[in-house]
């Protein structure tokens, strides 16, 4: 990948900062000189500054002053203060992008008319190169905005553009809580049938890797796969029956569209504190 000239900045400096600030130096596609952060907490902005060796400045209208790019990475609940807050600053030739679940761009359209805005949703595992990043952009970004954005978040792991109102229906999809959930379960069902906690552990891991794995090469075919591991009379079918009794699929649905329609339920009520 190739560096890019643009600064960028940094409005919150929580760990989802950290993260983002982390993989734009990681892969040397942001140099730290063009970084600038602004948190309320200043021993959070000289831990930061002393490990990766960025800018901080004394308060968000600075991080737009000094940045191209302009990153909010807040609590959903700040964004409204912060939002009337920078107000009154010149968002001109600058792209804003929310990181903060559930906000629409609205909030910040409505404060800069004209202005260039990306909502994006970076998932815990990107911190390791491996998230599912969801990117939706406004009418008003450029394609050199797009392709610079796509780039920075490649780093992270998988990029999707979609549209914005896709994004609360992918907060809940890309979310581990409920693979990790699966996953404690099976450890648990191990370690309940005799093995220790490590050795459930490792197997459980290992057999979760092959069938991902295996799930990769034929993204098309779970029914497929499916039916290949599930032998007439066979163990696996025995298994899959047991779920479907207990409605695993029903529970596996519901808590994935519980935990969009909160999302958007949050949206709404930013929307209406804007109107």
């Amino acid at each position: 990948m190739s560096k890019l000239s643009k600064k960028v900045g940094f409005i919150g400096a929580g760990e989802i900062c950290e993260i983002q600030m982390h993989s734009m130096l990681r892969s040397d596609m942001i140099a730290a000189e063009n970084i600038f952060l602004y948190d309320i907490r200043e021993s959070r902005l000289e831990e930061l500054k002393a490990r990766y060796g960025v800018n901080t400045v004394k308060s968000n209208p600075d991080v737009i002053k000094a940045a191209d790019y302009v990153f909010v990475c807040l609590k959903p609940e700040c964004t409204v203060d912060v939002a009337d807050e920078i107000s009154s600053c010149d968002m001109s030739g600058r792209t804003l992008i929310t990181i903060s679940a559930g906000i629409p761009m609205l909030l910040y359209e409505k404060k800069f008319p004209g202005l260039a805005a990306v909502r994006v949703l970076p998932n815990p595992p990107s911190k390791i190169g491996e998230g599912a990043i969801v990117i939706a952009f406004n009418k008003n970004c450029s394609e050199e905005d797009k392709s610079n954005i796509k780039s920075i978040y490649s780093a992270m792991g998988k990029c999707f553009e979609i549209r914005e109102d896709q994004i609360n229906a992918a907060t809940s999809i890309t979310s581990p809580g409920y693979p990790l959930s699966i996953f404690e379960a099976a450890v648990e069902a191990s370690v309940l049938l005799g093995f220790d906690v490590k050795t459930a552990q490792q197997i459980v891991m290992q057999t979760f890797k092959g069938v991902l794995k295996t799930w990769e090469e034929n993204p098309d075919g779970i029914s497929q796969l499916m039916s290949q591991a599930a032998t007439p009379g066979g163990i696996t079918a025995r298994m899959v029956y047991f779920l479907d009794k207990e409605r695993f699929r029903y529970a596996v649905k519901g808590c994935i569209e519980e935990a969009a329609i909160r999302t958007a339920e949050f949206g709404e009520r930013i929307k209406e504190q804007i109107k």
